[in-house]
């Protein structure tokens, strides 16, 4: 469960990340300057683009910079598909670091580097911006989590490890966040997923409700025909049709 008092919205997230600029300045990963005291702010785009376009909005609004890290294999999103490309070159517009997010469970430990460069060479193409950072997906799997020389690797143990590491992974703090920042060193980061933040709290079943409603949405959009068939052969709305399979 998570610790109290985190709320799941993004007033919450305001407050916290107002406090954390009392002592920190903010930055994505592409401007860690190693030795210098700033908290670096992340996000990890793991099944949805759309949710993160908004929180950059809400960044760019408040002066925040962040780094938004994507998944060039998801199964939930294209990045390289019209409405990906066009909303990863909005993130960027905000302000925000279009990033790498590796699936190190996809490749060899030896492949990493190479993978890891030909990927960001075709995100880069979409933003016309060098990808500088990166961040690994499910590094747990992994026995020991390399560099990779070229990139700021969310994971390089000087930005990395008890103490000086933040998430909400699963919504679920592994220490009290308000703690965190009392003991905290020079040098922090901070990760924030973007589906668990909107205006008001939502519980996971909300949340990817959304999530399924968005992904039906683009599914229309493609194949009109096809969903128009969807819709007329169940007529529940989306919410009748889930409790079917809880």
């Amino acid at each position: 469960m998570p610790i109290d008092p985190v709320e799941f919205t993004l007033e919450w997230l305001g407050g916290y990340l107002n406090e954390v600029q009392k002592q920190w300045p903010l930055a994505p990963l592409q401007d860690w300057q190693p030795g210098k005291r700033m908290a670096l702010l992340r996000h990890d785009l793991d099944l949805d683009l759309e949710p993160a376009l908004r929180l950059a909005r809400w960044e760019q609004e408040r002066g925040i910079r962040a780094s938004f890290y994507v998944l060039t294999t998801s199964d939930c999103y294209n990045p390289f598909s019209q409405s990906g490309q066009r909303l990863l070159r909005e993130i960027q517009e905000c302000g925000g670091e279009i990033g790498l997010h590796l699936d190190s469970s996809l490749i060899p430990l030896e492949e990493l580097l190479p993978t890891a460069q030909e990927e960001a060479a075709r995100l880069a193409r979409v933003t016309g911006r060098p990808v500088r950072s990166l961040s690994l997906h499910g590094p747990h799997r992994l026995q020991e989590i390399p560099l990779l020389e070229g990139f700021i690797n969310a994971y390089d143990p000087a930005i990395f490890g008890p103490g000086r590491y933040l998430s909400d992974s699963s919504r679920n703090f592994r220490q009290d966040p308000w703690e965190f920042l009392k003991t905290a060193p020079d040098t922090i980061q901070l990760l924030f997923h973007p589906l668990h933040f909107a205006e008001t709290s939502q519980d996971y079943p909300e949340i990817f409700a959304e999530h399924i409603q968005r992904w039906l949405g683009r599914v229309d959009q493609e194949h009109r025909s096809v969903s128009q068939h969807f819709r007329n052969s169940f007529p529940e709305n989306l919410a009748q049709r889930l409790e079917r399979f809880q």
